[in-house]
């Protein structure tokens, strides 16, 4: 089996990651509308799992996920399958395309070293959207760019990525291991200065001006929310086992930056064992969550670690995390969707991702990576 440096590394980063997957005078949270300003809870949903290879001592999975349209969606990770002859398959699926009908495989290639033309499908970690019928995908410190279910090119970049955003082909962001952030023009790719060593798992902006990227060290339990540009990036708040009250939002938070999404409004949502928002320098839990205070859900009572954010609106968002937890946010309140919620289901949603009246997820249950695409009715 072929395996490169960078992708050992990757996978130990990756491990790091799904173990997440200023001053403050008032409180800030998701809107509580009313009447005609919320939006439908009302999804019908669907889910796939793929990997044949349970009790052989291989973990499918999938890590990342993009919409372009409802019936054209992206999903990556790395997942084993057998082949016509019932042994496993050497070369991993890494990709998997939604086109409205079924899923189709892929074994995007990626360089097993520098200046090497050899190339193996390697575990891909994070997939965006970008423009003209464009998808951009990453393995360890290597992106590769896609257009009609092809590969255009592949290259290095300066670190071990952990999430990509972009606003288009010409301007690309990614964050990831060691704090490390680089910015993409359309011709080179620039490392910018994080303030920061801790692993960064996601970066949002509302309009590809301000930034926001979180992170975090689960070991020790801490984390780091950031914002900037391509300039630098600065700390805006810090995560800790434990808060005193002095301290709390002042400007520590508890626990890691296990992920981040960014409302038009410029609020900004983020946490892991918790979820806070952010706005105007000011920091506070989600009360609209139930139980959603520190010591509150420490046994999962209300939901499982959360490790995925993305949304429309103040009053449209998908959240994800363990035991199933697949939450959607109307305005008013917080709804599971999908399957019931359970703290020792085996189902862990890794990622999400929302586009209009599309919610698209994706993790792990035992050996199999699962997906599930959420529509919403009228």
């Amino acid at each position: 089996m072929k395996q490169s440096i960078a992708s050992i590394f990757i996978a130990l980063f990756l491990f790091i990651t799904l173990m997440f997957f200023g001053s403050c005078k008032s409180p800030v949270e998701p809107k509580k509308e009313t009447g005609s300003d919320t939006t439908s809870h009302n999804f019908s949903w669907q889910m796939w799992e793929f990997g044949d290879l349970y009790g052989t001592g291989y973990t499918s999975m999938f890590f990342d996920v993009a919409i372009v349209t409802e019936n054209d969606i992206w999903a990556v990770g790395d997942i084993k399958l057998k082949d016509s002859t019932g042994k496993t398959d050497a070369h991993w699926i890494n990709a998997m395309h939604w086109n409205g009908i079924e899923w189709k495989p892929f074994k995007l290639q990626f360089y097993d070293y520098p200046g090497l033309p050899s190339t193996f499908s390697y575990p891909a970690n994070s997939v965006c959207v970008l423009d003209s019928g464009k998808i951009i995908v990453s393995h360890a410190n290597q992106v590769t760019f896609i257009k009609d279910e092809k590969q255009l090119k592949t290259e290095y970049i300066p670190i071990v990525i952990g999430k990509i955003w972009a606003k288009n082909s010409n301007d690309i962001y990614a964050v990831g291991a060691q704090g490390g952030i680089v910015h993409y023009d359309g011709k080179a790719w620039k490392k910018i200065e994080s303030g920061t060593t801790m692993h960064l798992v996601d970066i949002f902006s509302k309009d590809g001006k301000d930034f926001y990227a979180s992170g975090g060290d689960m070991l020790g339990y801490k984390g780091v929310v950031l914002k900037g540009d391509a300039t630098g990036f600065n700390v805006i708040a810090e995560g800790k086992p434990s808060v005193s009250t002095e301290e709390l939002f002042n400007p520590y938070f508890v626990g890691v930056g296990s992920m981040l999404w960014v409302s038009p409004s410029d609020t900004v949502y983020f946490g892991g064992s918790l979820l806070f928002a952010y706005k105007d320098g000011k920091m506070d839990y989600v009360k609209t969550l139930a139980g959603n205070k520190t010591w509150m859900n420490v046994n999962g009572d209300y939901w499982g670690y959360l490790s995925g954010i993305r949304g429309n609106s103040d009053n449209d968002i998908a959240l994800v995390g363990e035991g199933n937890t697949i939450r959607h946010f109307n305005g008013k309140n917080w709804k599971q969707l999908g399957m019931p919620y359970n703290y020792t289901s085996e189902y862990f949603w890794g990622s999400v991702d929302m586009k209009k009246n599309t919610i698209a997820a994706v993790g792990r249950s035992n050996t199999n990576g699962i997906i599930m695409i959420l529509k919403r009715g009228n």
